[in-house]
Formats: C-alpha cells, sequence, structure tokens
C-alpha cells in the first residue's frame, strides 16, 4: 500500500481532482478504510509519479522511461511528460531504440501517447541495418513492424528489408502479409564523376580523404557493361566489395548479372561516423576476379548538394570550396567502379 495526502494530488494532477472531488466512488468514501486500487500501473512507477508530484524531481531512466511517460500522461502531468519525451530524444540510440518502440506499442494498445514512435522510427530509419540485425527486433509487436515497414524512407534496400520482415515472421511464427512501401533512402546521394571507361577489368582501389567529419551508409557500385559483352567478361560473377574506414572494415558479397546497359547496385552497410581527416579506402575485386565492365578514370567527387566541400587530385588537388569540409580523391591512373557514397553530414 503507498500513502499520500488527497490535497497534494488533487492539486498536481486534473485527474486526481475529478477522482477525488467529483462524482467517483472514491470521493465519497474513506479512502483509509478503503484504498484506491490502481490496476493498471506498477508500484515503483506509481512512486516515481508521487515523487515528482512531492517534489518535482523525475527519477526515470532509459529501462522505464515509457511507464513513467504512460502514467505521466494518464494524470496529465505535463511537465513530466514533456521531461521523459526529451529525455527520450536526447538519449534514444540504436541499441536501445527497439526496446522503447516496443514498449510505447505496449502501452497504446490501453491508452494512445503522444508520438514517441515517430522519434523511435526516425533512428530506425536512419540505421536500419543494426537495427535488423539487434536481438530486440525479433520481440517486436505486429503493430511497430507495420510501422517501419509503411516507411518510404529508409537507409537500406528492398531486399535487406524484406529479409528483416521474413526473420521476424518466421521468429514469431506469423503469416502476416506486410505492405512495404520503401521507395527512397533517407540519406544524400555523393556521386563521382569522371571520364566513361567502358572496357575496365573488374579491379578498383579508390581512396578518399575526409576532412570534415560525416556519416557513411553505403556505396554505388557500376556491374554493368555499356555495349555488347566482351570475351572475358563473365555473368553472375560475384565480387567482394571492401570498404575500409580507419579501424572499421566491411566486406560485402554482391552476385554481377550480366547487362547490356550500365547497371548500380547499391550497397548498404550499418551507419559509420567518419571522422575527421580520416580515409576511406575501397577495393573492390581481385587479380583473381578478371571482369570487363563499364567503369571512370580521371575522377573525382561532385558536390551536388552543397553541403560538403571537395578538392580531387589529377593527379594534383585542386581545392573546390562549396560548403562544410573537403574531400579528394587520388586515383593515379586507377579505374573506378563506385558511382557515388551515400552519407549525410554531421552535427560537428
Amino acid at each position: 500500500m503507498i500513502h499520500a495526502h488527497k490535497l497534494i494530488l488533487a492539486t498536481a494532477s486534473s485527474v486526481f481532482h475529478a477522482q477525488f472531488n467529483g462524482a467517483f466512488a472514491e470521493a465519497q468514501q474513506n479512502n483509509l478504510e478503503k484504498p484506491v486500487v490502481i490496476e493498471d500501473i506498477e508500484p515503483d512507477i506509481f512512486r516515481v509519479i508521487l515523487r515528482y508530484i512531492y517534489t518535482e524531481e523525475a527519477c526515470h531512466r532509459a529501462s522505464n522511461v515509457m511507464d513513467v511517460f504512460f502514467a505521466a500522461d494518464k494524470y496529465l502531468l505535463t511537465g513530466l511528460t514533456e521531461i521523459c519525451e526529451q529525455f527520450v530524444e536526447q538519449s534514444i540510440t540504436t541499441d536501445n531504440v527497439l526496446e522503447l518502440f516496443r514498449n510505447n506499442y505496449r502501452h497504446i494498445r490501453n491508452r494512445h501517447l503522444p508520438d514517441i514512435d515517430k522519434i523511435c522510427l526516425k533512428t530506425i530509419r536512419d540505421n536500419p541495418i543494426k537495427c535488423f540485425q539487434h536481438r530486440d527486433f525479433l520481440k517486436l509487436p505486429e503493430e511497430a513492424l507495420i510501422k517501419i515497414t509503411a516507411s518510404e524512407r529508409m537507409n537500406c534496400s528492398m531486399d535487406q528489408l524484406l529479409d528483416a520482415v521474413e526473420k521476424w515472421r518466421n521468429a514469431n511464427k506469423s503469416g502476416t502479409q506486410f505492405q512495404v512501401n520503401l521507395s527512397d533512402m533517407q540519406c544524400r546521394e555523393l556521386r563521382i564523376t569522371g571520364d566513361p571507361f567502358n572496357r575496365c577489368i573488374a579491379v578498383s582501389d579508390v581512396e578518399f580523404n575526409v576532412s570534415k567529419s560525416l556519416y557513411l551508409y553505403g556505396l554505388g557500385i557500376f556491374v554493368g557493361i555499356k555495349e555488347k559483352p566482351y570475351e572475358d567478361f563473365v555473368a553472375n560473377r560475384s565480387l567482394t566489395i571492401t570498404v575500409i574506414v580507419e579501424s572499421h572494415e566491411l566486406s560485402v558479397t554482391k552476385q554481377v548479372v550480366s547487362r547490356n546497359d550500365v547497371y548500380v547496385q547499391p550497397i548498404f552497410f550499418e551507419k559509420l561516423e567518419i571522422k575527421q581527416n580520416c580515409k576511406i579506402h575501397i577495393t573492390i575485386g581481385g587479380a583473381h576476379e578478371r571482369a570487363t565492365f563499364f567503369g571512370l578514370k580521371a575522377f573525382h567527387p561532385e558536390d551536388r548538394l552543397g553541403e560538403v566541400n571537395l578538392t580531387a587530385s589529377e593527379p594534383v588537388p585542386i581545392n573546390r570550396p562549396m560548403g562544410r569540409g573537403y574531400i579528394y580523391s587520388e586515383h593515379k591512373e586507377r579505374i573506378n567502379f563506385v558511382d557515388y557514397l551515400l552519407y549525410d553530414v554531421t552535427d560537428s
């Protein structure tokens, strides 16, 4: 049993005021003899509510913030709901977003909460591949997964989203068919320009120097051929795309399909923060993987978004200040198969 003062509760909350002073049964009875029963809030959470009412101190943390939010909303404690919402916005990460998202939907079944799910979806859409691999993804309720699949913009490919949905269905033994609306990515596209070169051996070794922090989400790789296949063109060949960013290393393998036009394969991976003055090293293929494809020579990045300043070396760097930072590439007569980088700018 938890004890509190009617007058203090009624003063702090219009819900308590109506409960203790209106036509409700609690207003007509002796609450010492017949206590008020609260069935939808755990005792520890209700103590957090009482502490806020008495002291205006919010004792919440990531593990209970949604329960506190629900209780504060029930009793119309606007100040506490704002504190909880601000806490979620400031503390949400890809490691805890799915737990918060799941808890929000657990309460929505009983009572509509403010759109905390919008905050969660923003984080999930920004770095979905890491979220798909998190253990909490398979624990999401169906309502939450419907929100994710309904997203039109997300930093992953359609195949990656469909694979994640299928894993969820298998884990939850669900026959639900989800409507998938994915049509675009949230991040930005930084094009690489250069002289077209149709008969290239599929070995590429490119390095970009970053002098302004940014986030890297993936890249687009040329895997097609502009004209008829040459004798050394190999269909359905697996090329290994390796992206090394200082201490980060990623290795992604894709099947290359013979085409009579130039095709760019988008490669998405977990969001990486590229620190200032770091290098992005991209290697495609190897000496044992020789095939003819379309590529670029005498290439350099093109800043079409006005957010990242670039320099290109051919072979001497030429500064092109256009925004926030500098990136330059050194081709040294190498052939480039990178059509674009998928990135976004950081706050720093």
